[in-house]
């Protein structure tokens, strides 16, 4: 008998409890929506509380869990509003969500149809990732941004949708040309310079200046770092030639004489370091550089002549004009150098490469 009486009482107060949270529940809903309404998103997020328990979203019906997120979304804490939009879409249209997200991948999203609160839901995750790039300019959630807002326009979900997308794609698209990398680049060379070499009289130490016109071929790479619209460029080449020497040789007993050697084998490198900055079409280039020019020379001495400093080194600064084509991308580099310590001088030189870049 009292084993009868505890079935029968618990029965009646176990049916009585889970309807009396069901009406509390929606008592507290309809005050958070009419606070919500009155624009009292905190007050509302408070009867809500009162009502769910958001640590068991689970439990939580559709249309309080839209509600909790739309009022988070108003006070600007969009991942706590996108946890309980995705709460959501998990709980109630999770098989329905798996099917959008394969046909947006597949490029045939009017071929479903969504329930409007599961669009409605895209549509403000759509809002929360494009405030969250504003605030934070991370790509990746500009790129969620995109995903849902154009779920929402393909679905002709929202009239705002094709306007937001646009925006969008615009900042997308800048985003990656802002977006600094490295660039790995080759490089062929004609490089084109004139010095000049000492020849002294080993009798008197009188010194002449002769003139070398230098002609070689310069091959090296290079490394960039920077965005599509500028950056750092650092690169390097071994150069190989011949040069044509000629000038007077000065002797103490004024018995000067016609000096020419044509043929002489040259050799050294170019080292640069600079800044550029690309043109608007993304096809030119500008740039200012400093400038190693190291170069060694084969030279012949006359008898009672030596040459001094066979070997020398030039710094300076170099400026590149270049344009891409198909392929390769074209440069000119004009460079104004002046020799190292005790050296004869200050030189002018010209390159034209041709660029790959990879």
């Amino acid at each position: 008998m009292v084993l009868r009486w505890l079935v029968f009482t618990f029965i009646i107060f176990g049916s009585i409890a889970p309807s009396y949270a069901n009406r509390s529940s929606k008592i507290y809903f309809r005050k958070a929506q009419i606070l919500f309404k009155n624009k009292k998103y905190a007050q509302s997020l408070k009867a809500l509380n009162k009502g769910y328990n958001f640590k068991k979203p689970k439990t939580i019906p559709a249309s309080a869990l839209f509600l909790i997120a739309y009022n988070f979304k108003k006070l600007g804490k969009y991942r706590e509003s996108n946890y309980f939009y995705n709460r959501l879409i998990r709980n109630i249209y999770l098989r329905k969500h798996i099917s959008v997200i394969k046909a947006y991948k597949k490029n045939i999203l009017y071929e479903l149809e969504v329930p409007r609160t599961l669009g409605m839901t895209y549509f403000h995750l759509g809002e929360n990732h494009f405030r969250a790039y504003l605030a934070t300019k991370k790509v990746q959630s500009a790129l969620k941004a995109r995903m849902y807002i154009k779920i929402c326009d393909e679905m002709m979900i929202a009239n705002q949708c094709t306007g937001m997308l646009e925006k969008i794609n615009s900042i997308i698209a800048e985003a990656k040309l802002q977006r600094k990398k490295f660039e790995f680049y080759l490089q062929a060379s004609r490089l084109l310079f004139q010095d000049r070499v000492e020849i002294e009289e080993s009798s008197s130490g009188i010194s002449s200046s002769l003139v070398a016109n230098n002609s070689s071929v310069c091959y090296g790479a290079g490394l960039r770092y920077g965005s599509s619209y500028k950056g750092w460029d650092f690169n390097g080449c071994i150069f190989s030639g011949t040069t044509t020497v000629q000038g007077v040789a000065s002797s103490e007993s004024g018995t000067d004489f016609e000096y020419k050697q044509s043929g002489v084998p040259i050799a050294g490198m170019v080292l640069e370091s600079g800044y550029y900055y690309l043109l608007d079409n993304q096809k030119g280039r500008l740039g200012a550089y400093g400038t190693l020019l190291y170069r060694a020379g084969s030279y012949s001495e006359p008898t009672g002549y030596v040459i001094n400093d066979p070997n020398n080194y030039y710094l300076g600064v170099s400026f590149l004009a270049s344009l891409k084509i198909p392929l390769v991308e074209l440069q000119s580099k004009l460079a104004h150098l002046s020799s190292g310590i005790g050296g004869p001088g200050k030189i002018n030189s010209l390159a034209l490469n041709v660029v790959y870049n990879f």
